[in-house]
């Protein structure tokens, strides 16, 4: 081993035993040895062995000191048999910030000649948390995690859990994803505020989330495992006609598809409008560079003008910005306890001018409000585009925390159903 490495003794190593492919509980055998290639500050090589899967104190995870190259190894007391790898990276609670980014699984006899796992190479993580599952599973007494580039400065493990069965059940908590709607790739915490909402329901306070941006959103996301209970979009700031639309493709697939319950607040409303209508490869308008009489986006409208002037610049728009009644006008288990009229936080001056096809409206202006399509859902499939913001909740707190509840249970249901 090289004397740059650093050793610790894990406390306690996370091995599930699948016995005719039923997980019947943890097993210890032996005190796994880490060691790693180097480690950073206050960080420990046993963290990701410790079974504290979602702490980021320095003692429960493992930072390298290189962004290029770095490695994490574990040497069992004997063979044992690896089948699957549940991995949880970044020490950030949300965010991919110093993380595994091109990376392998290799295991070894000897711990010097090394064997790369094909099913565990990733050219680019997007994933906080990842299971691997090996075609078939292999015997080794070394496994390490190989980084080729990290997020950030140095590749960071949370925690780190071997399962000798391909398709061992590995539980794992209800997660969401808080995805960005901007269109800047860097800032992806603006959804932040519902990750909070839903985390001031009850029986949801821990609820584990990822914030993402739109671009990095797509099937391989939602479909690898352990996968996400549902996704929350958040507003957007520039008009649709300024925004990039490839970067949307992988959302497209996703609402297309069917793959997954997502809720979109005003601009994450009106762009799964335009992806269900227009799509990304078809360009995009707004009201103010719309040619008359050949709309690009027909299905995204303004409420309203008090005079001319260019895409972006509201200043001659008509908006509504603080608490409006709104209406329920069908029945739906997301609005189940909220009354027929209620208050809810508005801001926006863009809108969906009319309900696409296969879709219904569920919720409508109500008195003193002027936007008609305030809440549609994708037929009976659990996808709402919402035009009001139940995530800025500080006026409306038991709407809002009502709204969110019921659908994270409508989200839970349908994944759930047989």
């Amino acid at each position: 081993m090289s004397s740059i490495m650093t050793r610790a003794i894990a406390g306690h190593c996370l091995l599930w035993v699948a016995w005719w492919s039923l997980v019947m509980g943890p097993l210890t055998a032996g005190e796994p040895q880490a060691t790693a290639s180097g480690t950073s500050g206050q960080s420990s090589v046993a963290g990701p062995l410790d079974g504290n899967r979602f702490s980021t104190k320095a003692e429960s995870l493992w930072i390298g000191n290189n962004k290029y190259g770095s490695f994490w190894q574990v040497e069992f007391t004997e063979p044992r048999p690896i089948g699957s790898i549940l991995q949880i990276n970044s020490d950030d609670e949300h965010l991919l910030k110093n993380a595994p980014r091109n990376y392998a699984w290799q295991v070894s006899d000897d711990g010097s000649t090394w064997i790369t796992l094909p099913e565990t190479i990733i050219r680019k993580e997007t994933r906080l948390f990842r299971i691997h599952r090996l075609t078939r599973p292999v015997t080794t007494k070394y496994i390490r995690l190989m980084v080729h580039l990290a997020y950030g400065s140095a590749p960071a493990l949370r925690e780190v859990e071997f399962y000798p069965a391909v398709d061992a059940t590995i539980p794992f908590d209800d997660w969401i994803v808080a995805v960005s709607s901007i269109e800047d790739p860097d800032n992806t915490t603006v959804a932040m505020p519902f990750v909070q909402l839903a985390r001031q329901c009850a029986g949801w306070e821990h609820l584990p989330a990822q914030h993402l941006w739109h671009g990095d959103f797509d099937l391989d996301f939602v479909s690898a495992e352990p996968r996400p209970l549902c996704a929350f979009f958040s507003g957007s700031f520039l008009e649709w006609c300024q925004r990039s639309r490839e970067p949307w493709r992988g959302v497209q697939a996703v609402l297309k598809s069917r793959r997954l319950p997502m809720w979109g607040a005003c601009g994450g409303a009106q762009v799964f409008a335009i992806l269900e209508e227009v799509g990304v490869d078809r360009p995009w308008d707004c009201p103010r560079c719309r040619k008359p009489g050949a709309p690009l986006a027909p299905i995204y409208s303004h409420i309203g003008h008090t005079g001319d002037t260019f895409c972006g610049d509201y200043s001659k728009s008509i908006g509504e910005r603080g608490k409006y009644k709104l209406k329920i006008e069908r029945s739906d288990p997301a609005f189940d306890g909220v009354p027929e009229i209620f208050e809810i936080h508005e801001s926006h001056i863009g809108q969906i001018d009319y309900v696409p096809k296969g879709w219904h409206r569920l919720v409508t202006n109500g008195p003193g409000s002027l936007t008609v399509n305030q809440c549609l859902r994708a037929g009976d499939f659990p996808i709402y585009s919402a035009q009001f913001h139940m995530e800025t909740y500080q006026e409306t707190l038991e709407t809002s925390k009502q709204i969110m509840g019921n659908f994270l249970r409508v989200a839970r249901a349908w994944r759930t159903a047989p």
